[in-house]
């Protein structure tokens, strides 16, 4: 194996190791009844959505997390990373978002129901800001709006 082997080999170690973690964490967040560890959790997760590579980790969460909660935090996530005013997304990053949570939706019916909707208002408020900038034109808008179905 050669040095760039070792090193993708390493860095994917390093990404799998931190999924794990974020899926302890999660699971410490909302499962633990003891306050001490899920304030802990909160503090490292926290951290974790400050982080320069939360988009990426975010998106990991969402191919292989094990968990709901892990998905759930993935979609907070990326919701506070496409809202934050000081030091916004760029447009096509925004964008990419918007497409792949969509697809993400559209492929997984049986994702839990606080999962989905977290992710519908991800997706809702990529829309929103969108047509708030005037970069959205309303005929494309318009044509997006077939494609939802109300639940009743």
């Amino acid at each position: 194996m050669g040095v760039r082997e070792e090193h993708e080999w390493s860095k994917m170690a390093d990404h799998v190791q931190s999924l794990a973690q974020l899926e302890i964490l999660c699971k410490q967040l909302y499962e633990t009844t003891e306050t001490g560890v899920r304030l802990q959790a909160e503090k490292a997760l926290v951290e974790f959505t400050n982080s320069p590579d939360c988009l990426s980790k975010c998106q990991l969460l969402l191919e292989r997390g094990s968990s709901s909660y892990s998905q759930l935090l993935a979609a907070t996530c990326l919701s506070k990373l496409v809202s934050r005013t000081n030091n916004p997304l760029p447009l096509e990053q925004r964008i990419d978002i918007r497409n792949y949570v969509l697809n993400y939706l559209a492929t997984r019916p049986k994702l839990a129901e606080f999962v989905t909707q977290a992710l519908i208002q991800l997706y809702s408020r990529i829309i929103k800001l969108q047509c708030l900038a005037k970069v959205f034109g309303p005929l494309e808008l318009c044509d997006l709006l077939p494609h939802f179905r109300l639940q009743t």
